[in-house]
C-alpha cells in the first residue's frame, strides 16, 4: 500500500514532448512512430469502409438511368443518391474528392445528369426559369457582366486639366466655400 503512495503519477499525453522526459531521441522516435501508427492522419482509414464496391455503384448507377428511361423520369443528384442508398452528402463527397473510389462513376453519372438537364432546356422541354435557376442553384454557373471603368473627365473637352486650370477650380471652390482648404 505504500509502495502505491510513493509513486509518480504517471503522466499522459505526448510523453516525448515532456522536457522532464529522459528518453533517449531513439526511443523518442519510436513512440512517434507510434503514435503516428494509430492516428487516421498517417494511416488513411478514416471513417467505416464502403459498402460498396466499384462494380456494384456502377451497376446501381446504369440501373438508375435505366429505370430513368424506362418510365420518363427526369434524372437528379438527389435521386440518384437516394438509388445508391447514400446521403446526398455522401455523393457530393464522392463527385468531389478524387481521391474516393468512387469519383469516376458519381462524375460521368453527373455529367449525364447535367447534359439532360441542358438538352431539356435547349428543346424547349424544361421551363427556362427553372432551367436558369438550376443553372445556377445545382451546377454553380455564374452570369458575368463585363465592367469597363474609365477615370471621369473634370475638363467637359475631355483634355487633359493643366495645372492653371486646376488652380483656377480650387480658387473658385474656395471662394463658394471659404471653409475648404487644400
Amino acid at each position: 500500500m505504500q509502495q502505491e503512495e510513493n509513486k509518480k503519477p504517471q503522466k499522459r499525453g505526448a510523453r516525448w514532448l515532456d522536457p522532464e522526459n529522459d528518453s533517449t531521441p531513439d526511443e523518442k522516435a519510436k513512440i512517434l512512430k507510434g503514435v503516428m501508427s494509430r492516428s487516421a492522419l498517417f494511416n488513411g482509414k478514416i471513417g467505416r469502409p464502403p459498402k460498396y464496391t466499384p462494380e456494384e455503384v456502377l451497376e446501381r448507377v446504369k440501373a438508375y438511368f435505366v429505370n430513368c428511361c424506362k418510365h420518363g423520369h427526369h434524372p437528379t443528384k438527389t435521386a440518384l443518391a437516394n438509388a445508391l442508398d447514400i446521403s446526398y452528402d455522401t455523393l457530393l463527397s464522392w463527385e468531389r474528392d478524387t481521391q474516393k473510389p468512387f469519383h469516376d462513376t458519381i462524375t460521368r453519372a453527373v455529367m449525364l445528369i447535367r447534359d439532360y438537364e441542358e438538352s431539356a432546356s435547349l428543346e424547349g422541354k424544361m421551363n427556362v426559369i427553372l432551367s436558369i435557376f438550376r443553372s445556377k442553384a445545382v451546377w454553380g454557373l455564374v452570369e458575368k457582366t463585363a465592367v469597363e471603368l474609365s477615370q471621369p473627365q473634370i475638363n467637359p473637352l475631355g483634355e487633359p486639366m493643366t495645372e492653371e486650370d486646376r488652380q483656377a477650380l480650387i480658387e473658385k471652390y474656395k471662394a463658394a466655400v471659404p471653409e475648404v482648404a487644400d
